[in-house]
């Protein structure tokens, strides 16, 4: 019920459900509309490209950069992805969970170097390594898959949606996830994690990126096409 001049909001789309969500940004876009400025802080992409008219890249606390969000949203999504450290390991962003259980690795196709290039409905298997650091009962696995430009999630997979429960059998463990791809030719990256039950245990944003090349698995050559995905169907007379 308040009517400030300036209204701050930080990371409210995290928490809520999609009512909640969408009730929130209604009442960010009309403070908006009435000349009002909206400070909006958040690692949705999709939503301060929606949203927002500027943006501000931050670091630690630190202005790294302004300007257009679409600008903003590929600068940080380079910055975003997994670095490697003085050992050669790769060093993710973990952004949230009790970290019972953790990602600790993640590989497309069996390449763990180098530059992943995947043609059009050509196979992909996602490799999640993982480790508990206390006991948990049952493991739950997802995988987002974003536009490397803008970091609008693409598509999804999520365990629960298709088949049970893991049951861990030891402190550490690797599961597959193996699919055909439909994106389009572009450039994508993966966040993934873990749940048990509702509670979310990890979540590594923006760990790994692929490219999509423009063919398809057969070799012919992917001719560019409306939409986002492109799905293999059986046509019949």
């Amino acid at each position: 019920h308040l009517e400030p001049e300036i209204l701050i909001v930080d990371e409210v789309l995290a928490v809520g459900d999609t009512a909640f969500q969408q009730k929130c940004l209604g009442k960010m876009e009309e403070v908006g509309r009435n000349g009002r400025t909206v400070i909006f802080v958040s690692h949705n992409m999709a939503t301060v490209k929606q949203l927002c008219n500027k943006a501000c890249l931050l670091s630690k606390g630190t202005l790294l950069d302004q300007g257009k969000p679409e600008a903003m949203i590929a600068s940080y999504m380079e910055n975003s992805l997994g670095k490697v450290n003085d050992a050669g390991q790769k060093v993710y962003q973990h952004l949230k969970g009790d970290r019972r259980a953790e990602i600790t690795a993640i590989t497309i196709n069996d390449c763990d170097r180098g530059e992943v290039v995947i043609p059009v409905f050509g196979k992909i298997r996602i490799s999640l390594q993982y480790r508990l650091n206390q006991a948990v009962e049952r493991l739950e696995f997802f995988v987002l898959l974003h536009s490397l430009a803008t970091g609008e999630v693409i598509s999804s997979c999520w365990q629960k949606d298709t088949q049970d429960y893991l049951n861990p059998a030891g402190n550490q463990g690797t599961i597959n996830l193996d699919f055909i791809n439909n994106l389009l030719p572009d450039k994508y990256v993966i966040t993934a994690g873990i749940y048990e039950y509702q509670k979310c245990l990890d979540w590594v944003e923006y760990a790994e990126e692929f490219t999509v090349e423009s063919a398809l698995a057969d070799g012919r050559k992917y001719e560019r096409r409306p939409g986002k995905i492109s799905f293999q169907g059986n046509w019949s007379s």
